[in-house]
C-alpha cells in the first residue's frame, strides 16, 4: 500500500490467518473485543519509502478512532542526514477494552520526497482475550 509522506494512515489487514470467534473485521482492518475485559494487541509493520530514504518512522495502536500514545514506536535519526531506508515496527500492549470497543494500527513515515509503502508480506496483527 502506497501512502503520502509523513501521514499517519491506517495499516490493512484484510487476510484473517486464525479467528475462530471473528473478532477482526477486515472490512475495516480493525480487532473488535467481543466482550469486556484486558487484552493483548501486537501488531508488526514493515515500511519503506519509494524514493528517498528518510529520516523517522512511527507505528501506533489506535483505540476507538483515536491515538493511545501510550503505544507509539518511533524511530529516529538525529541531524540532517537522511538514512533510514527502511523500519520495522513491533509494538504491543495491553487494554481495558469495553464490549465493541476497537483497536486499529497506524503507521506513519518521514521521507523527503515521495511515497511510502507498508508491505504486507512482513506485517501481522494479533489480539486476544487474557482476562
Amino acid at each position: 500500500t502506497s501512502i503520502s509522506d509523513d501521514t499517519w494512515t491506517k495499516v490493512s489487514f484484510n487476510t484473517d490467518t486464525f479467528d475462530t470467534d471473528s473478532v477482526f473485521d477486515t472490512s475495516n482492518n480493525r480487532f473488535i473485543a467481543p466482550a469486556d475485559g484486558k487484552y493483548f494487541v501486537m501488531a508488526k509493520i514493515y515500511m519503506f519509502p519509494n524514493s528517498a530514504n528518510g529520516n523517522k518512522g512511527q507505528s501506533a495502536f489506535y483505540k476507538n478512532g483515536s491515538v493511545d500514545s501510550r503505544s507509539t514506536a518511533i524511530v529516529g535519526l538525529g541531524g540532517s542526514d537522511n538514512y533510514l531506508a527502511e523500519a520495522v515496527f513491533i509494538n504491543s500492549m495491553i487494554f481495558n477494552l469495553s464490549q465493541n470497543d476497537y483497536i486499529e494500527v497506524y503507521g506513519r513515515f518521514n521521507t523527503p520526497s515521495g511515497t511510502v509503502s507498508f508491505n504486507k508480506d512482513h506485517s501481522f496483527f494479533t489480539g486476544y482475550r487474557i482476562a
